[in-house]
């Protein structure tokens, strides 16, 4: 995969209107690129060079988790010091991969 700089300026969210600086995720192997990991290896390395900037966001009511626990299945996230090799390990048996040709009728393209 590669990565290349992306500038844009919403024109919604809490950042409407701001200058923003970013990233563009170039896939470049399809078969290998595994989204799970990528994901958390970028969480890592923007927790690792913004610490004091870096938040996982509260629920969005009262006594519920938040929304990244949801999405993750499991609270480590809560606690920022995570790592992204702890989490794969903790969450490897319950990773589930769909075969390739089971999956095919859920790609939007070829």
């Amino acid at each position: 995969m590669v990565f290349t700089p992306a500038y844009f300026t919403p024109s919604g969210s809490k950042h409407k209107g701001v200058f923003c600086k970013g990233v563009h995720l170039h896939i470049t192997d399809y078969e290998r690129f595994d989204s799970y990991k990528t994901g958390l290896v970028v969480m890592e390395s923007i927790r690792n060079m913004y610490p004091k900037e870096f938040e996982i966001l509260p629920p969005l009511k009262e006594g519920k988790r938040p929304f990244i626990s949801l999405l993750s299945g499991n609270n480590m996230f809560q606690n920022l010091d995570w790592s992204c090799d702890e989490i794969l390990k903790r969450n490897k048996k319950r990773i589930v991969s769909i075969p390739k040709k089971g999956k095919k009728k859920y790609h939007a393209y070829d």
